[in-house]
């Protein structure tokens, strides 16, 4: 079944009320995502454990429900006013089993106001792996003045079932903010594919701390076939690539990256 997880975020004031909520999970204890954050400012995609997206071809792979202790958790949320009424959020999810993966899978993020009421909602794909550990980002327009307090995030219900060990991975290497000759601003490093093929779909999350530990920002970038070279199209297996993220917040320089490069796509599998 479907697991509803109300996210208590980083308290922001939103018309006049403060963002934020207590939370629950179906057979779960609440979830406190406004506790203190680790960050190094380097990471790996899912903490350097497997990555992988949907399985390409075959027989139907074996799905079934998470069981006790196998539970996607959501570790760690926050959500911000942007421009123009503007809300928008970021929420890192793990997954603890080692044999359940959740390919391009469907989280359905919801803005709540009072009574319960939903402003809006939306649904984001992410692949996250056995072991994983990613980002969510997204948002919602035009909620100003309509008195949004919490975010509500309904886990995927099904995952697939591999072998442990037996998907891909990107390795992220470095993080570091800096600023181009050219005069932006963003996150720079590089990424190895431990992929065993080709891979051709892939992307870029990032969220930013503040000294406190606190999620303040999030962004998504690009792989780049070298630093300041242009997008790229292949990753080969064992190689190394660049990746940016443009930053357009206030003291950047001052905030420390988690960086994850992950796949976006159908095109990857176990033992690819």
């Amino acid at each position: 079944m479907t697991r509803s997880v109300q996210l208590v975020v980083r308290a922001v004031v939103l018309a006049g009320i403060a963002l934020g909520a207590a939370g629950c999970s179906a057979g779960a204890a609440d979830v406190r995502a406004d506790g203190p954050a680790t960050a190094t400012g380097t990471a790996t995609a899912g903490g350097g454990t497997p990555v992988s997206a949907a399985p390409d071809g075959g027989s139907s792979p074996e799905k079934r429900e998470p069981g006790q202790g196998e539970e996607l958790e959501i570790v760690e949320s926050a959500a911000w006013p942007g421009e123009m009424g503007d809300l928008a959020y970021a929420v890192v999810v793990e997954n603890p089993s080692d044999e359940l993966a959740y390919f391009s899978s469907g989280f359905d993020i919801s803005v709540m106001g009072v009574d319960n009421q939903q402003l809006d909602a939306s649904t984001t794909y992410v692949t996250v792996a056995p072991g994983a550990r990613t980002a969510i980002m997204g948002g919602f327009s035009d909620i100003y003045g309509r008195g949004a307090t919490y975010l509500m995030v309904d886990t995927p219900e099904v995952a697939t079932v591999v072998e442990p060990g037996s998907v891909g991975y990107y390795e992220v290497l470095d993080a570091e903010i800096m600023t181009r000759a050219d005069g932006r601003t963003g996150i720079s490093g590089s990424v190895v594919s431990h992929f065993a093929t080709d891979q051709e779909h892939f992307g870029v999350a990032a969220v930013l701390r503040d000294a406190d530990g606190e999620i303040v920002d999030a962004a998504g970038g690009f792989v780049l076939a070298e630093p300041d070279g242009p997008v790229l199209d292949t990753f080969a297996p064992g190689t190394t690539a660049s990746y940016w993220v443009d930053l357009d917040v206030d003291g950047a320089a001052d905030l420390v990256p988690e960086v994850f490069v992950v796949p976006a796509g159908t095109g990857q599998g176990p033992n690819q």
